[in-house]
């Protein structure tokens, strides 16, 4: 059983990162289309996950890019959530 617990962290920090550079591009497309004076107020929303606004200021066509930056941003929670679970199971075998 000890063996297990490494190789689950190592695929959980795998998938972490593929779902930290997902949202890490979305978010550089994001900022990339951003009007020069909205670009901050953009990513500073981005950030607090109002994907409503940006669509709005931005238009239908950043949607993707948006579901993208969601996505990721969900594996790469999940992804810690699950580790530090294993963590306390692993701590009290």
């Amino acid at each position: 059983m000890s063996t297990v617990f490494p190789v689950l962290f190592i695929g959980l920090v795998l998938v972490a990162l593929v779902g930290w550079v997902f949202a890490v591009t979305a978010a550089f497309q994001v900022w990339g289309r951003s009007a020069p004076g909205e670009k901050f107020g953009n990513y500073m929303r981005l950030g607090l996950l109002q994907f409503a606004y940006i669509e709005q200021r931005l238009g239908v066509s950043i949607r993707p890019v948006l579901v993208r930056y969601r996505n990721g941003l969900l594996i790469f929670l999940g992804c810690i959530i699950v580790a530090v679970v294993l963590t306390f199971i692993a701590a009290s075998a």
